[in-house]
């Protein structure tokens, strides 16, 4: 694994020696910066089993899990969170009563995933991820 172009990706200086202060910095760095998604599995299908594979993919790929699914996107804020469940996002903070958008077309969501969890999508990409969140599934409560 690459470890210096994911410390660039997840905007870290430079490692350091394996402390609890270096892990906690790392913890918050990592969850500022790469969202929690299922994109590979609703795209790809069921992730591939070699290093790179685990690297990369996170998810759950039971064929009727919540994961494998539905489109889900998380992303904590250090004001609150962002969560994407098919077609809608969510923005809650514990000052604020939760804001709820809809994402009425693929253009839409696109532009979601690219502005609020810098997510870039090749058109059939896209165009799987809209057909999967369309099904309009309730929402998890951790996603709502």
């Amino acid at each position: 694994m690459d470890l210096q172009a994911y410390f660039r990706r997840i905007r870290l200086a430079k490692a350091r020696l394996p402390t609890r202060a270096f892990l906690d910095d790392l913890v918050q760095h990592h969850t500022m910066s790469i969202p929690f998604e299922n994109l590979s599995v609703v795209v790809e299908g069921p992730p591939g089993l070699d290093l790179d594979a685990i690297e990369t993919k996170h998810t759950a790929t039971r064929p009727n899990s919540l994961f494998a699914n539905n489109l889900i996107v998380t992303m904590p804020t250090l004001d609150g969170r962002y969560a994407l469940f098919n077609r809608t996002l969510t923005f809650r903070t514990q000052a604020v009563e939760k804001q709820v958008q809809g994402i009425a077309n693929a253009d839409s969501l696109r532009t979601v995933l690219k502005d609020v969890f810098s997510i870039a999508l090749s058109n059939r990409e896209l165009e799987r991820v809209w057909e999967v969140s369309g099904n309009q599934r309730p929402a998890h409560p951790g996603f709502s």
